[in-house]
């Protein structure tokens, strides 16, 4: 007679008798016992599995979000415009969907052949703001191939810590972050807003007084630079106030104040027209001292600080112009022709001379192919005749 490894007792004939995987016999009993331990001791296994490969995750999530988080704060092409590139870049699908085949290469070869055209398609006689327009292009598309040398660096240094995480994942991280970060920046400017209008309404704050007070703090010069306040703004101080409120009701407010206050604006000038505007007059028919001596006018007219520089002794710059403690030099070129790349080469000097923040080279004409290209590589803005005309414009519409 058999008896049982586990309980030593006897296992009758008729009894079912098991036999373990280490060889050993036990009962019916015993073995389901044995079998109860095992799934348990299975179940508890796998949940610490599992935990541990869900703290494993947890922690590699922290570190990419830390890691992009740090990475954003602390690059340089990381200013405020490039975070709507990225995520524009984020929801562009044909350009993810050439780092969704793995081919990083292939973007960044259509980036340089986009960079290629933009450079192209600099010519003799553009206008400022075409010159604008590719200055902010070429920004734009270098910031991008520069981010997107970063990115694969980042996608390597994610696999090296064994983090098999795609540029797509990668990608979507850096759009929460920025807009994250984007939601942070609005709710803290909201809230110092917010702070001011308590003070100055108290307790007669209501809706309109509340859209008023945001328009005026507009036109006052502030960092919220809008004719008609963004209904997110609004909405966001309503909010703040605990107002009640719905989204058609609070555009129809906006739009019958906006609209109050143009029609007050345009009865105070047809009541006091000798205060309402300045003239700065024509250019056209002036000389090259009379043109310098009209720019130092019109920037004293638009806010800045204009010094006019000796005759002799410039260094290549006419006017040394200053705002917001941000210093620039400028140089005047009346010309009947197309201004040549000598001006920006003179202006470069200037700067460096004069130890500028930022160059200008203005005329009332325009520049040569040569003239754009060396200030596009050289940061130096030009100002044709439409741009200055645009200025002057600004200038009689802000006085």
């Amino acid at each position: 007679m058999t008896k049982c490894s586990r309980c030593n007792k006897n296992i009758g004939l008729l009894s079912r008798k098991i036999s373990t995987d280490r060889g050993y016999f036990v009962c019916q009993n015993c073995y389901e016992t044995l079998e109860k331990e095992r799934r348990r001791k299975l179940r508890e296994h796998k949940k610490i599995h599992e935990q541990g490969k869900k703290t494993k995750i947890d922690d590699d999530k922290k570190y990419m979000y830390d890691f992009i988080k740090k990475y954003i704060d602390n690059n340089k092409i990381f200013e405020r415009d490039m975070h709507y590139q990225i995520i524009a870049f984020y929801q562009n699908h044909s350009l993810v969907s050439m780092l969704d085949k793995g081919s990083i290469e292939q973007l960044k070869n259509s980036i340089q052949s986009h960079l290629k055209d933009i450079n192209i398609s600099v010519r003799s006689g553009l206008s400022s703001q075409d010159i604008d327009e590719i200055i902010r292009k070429k920004k734009v598309n270098e910031n991008l191939c520069s981010f997107i040398e970063d990115l694969e660096k980042i996608y390597r240094i994610f696999r090296k810590d064994d983090i098999n995480l795609n540029y797509k994942g990668i990608l979507s991280i850096f759009n929460e972050t920025i807009i994250n970060k984007i939601n942070e920046r609005a709710n803290y400017n909201l809230d110092k807003l917010y702070e001011s209008m308590k003070k100055k309404l108290g307790k007669k704050a209501d809706k309109e007084s509340v859209v008023r007070f945001v328009i005026e703090h507009a036109s006052e010069g502030s960092r919220m630079n809008f004719e008609k306040p963004p209904t997110n703004i609004i909405t966001g101080l309503f909010d703040r106030f605990n107002f009640d409120y719905t989204e058609e009701e609070v555009k129809k407010l906006i739009e019958s104040i906006v609209e109050d206050e143009e029609l007050k604006d345009f009865k105070k000038r047809i009541d006091f027209p000798q205060n309402s505007k300045i003239k700065i007059g024509d250019f056209t028919r002036l000389n090259g001292y009379e043109f310098e001596e009209y720019l130092k006018k019109l920037f004293t007219h638009i806010g800045y600080t204009v010094i006019k520089t000796p005759l002799s002794r410039d260094q290549g710059a006419d006017l040394i112009i200053s705002k917001d403690g941000k210093k620039t030099v400028v140089q005047a070129k009346k010309y009947e022709g197309l201004v040549s790349n000598k001006a920006v080469q003179e202006i470069v000097a200037a700067k460096n001379h004069y130890k500028a923040a930022s160059a200008i080279v203005v005329t009332n004409s325009s520049f040569t192919k040569s003239a754009v290209e060396l200030a596009l590589s050289n940061n130096v803005e030009l100002w044709d005749g439409m741009k200055l005309l645009d200025m002057i414009k600004l200038a009689e519409k802000s006085h």
